[in-house]
């Protein structure tokens, strides 16, 4: 929108000097000579201005960038995010029950991705020796306060030592 600005004023500029130009000029020998100069000066000045006012067009449109496909297997890319998470979610849930003094044999846990990207915990796994069994309650509660998830707990029984 500056370039037909600038062109516009350009153009104004130009008539007003060729007006004061035909005044000063003489009329009879010269006239047809510097008819042809001021003509020739005219289209170079307004041939400028109008490349300006293009380049500056298309300057303000928009770029279309092309970026080369990445190389690498979205589907692969999908998997390790969600056993990442997974194994950050064992973490973070062994921690809770060790809080409340659980302490579990093993979780496992399911997660799932949506089309739209969201992980959720399909299915939660915990198991547990014999000694914490009568804890059943607490580990559902805090599980399923935690991950929003209620967990299957499995009452392994206690090894020999």
């Amino acid at each position: 929108m500056n370039a037909i600005g600038s062109f516009s004023v350009t153009l104004c500029y130009l008539c007003i000097g060729l007006t004061i130009l035909s005044c000063i000029l003489p009329q009879k020998r010269t006239r047809h000579i510097l008819g042809f100069v001021i003509g020739l000066f005219i289209l170079v000045t307004a041939g400028g201005a109008l490349s300006s006012c293009i380049r500056d067009f298309r300057s303000s449109l928009p770029q279309i960038q092309h970026y080369d496909t990445p190389s690498y297997d979205e589907q692969a890319y999908v998997d390790t995010v969600a056993q990442m998470t997974a194994d950050e979610l064992v973490k973070v849930t062994d921690e809770l029950l060790q809080n409340e003094g659980i302490v579990a044999k093993d979780i496992r846990l399911s997660l799932k991705i949506t089309d739209e990207g969201r992980i959720f915990i399909s299915r939660a796994d915990i198991y547990i020796s014999e000694m914490y069994a009568d804890r059943l309650s607490d580990i559902e509660r805090v599980v399923y306060e935690n991950l929003s998830k209620e967990p299957d707990v499995y009452v392994t029984q206690q090894e020999p030592e």
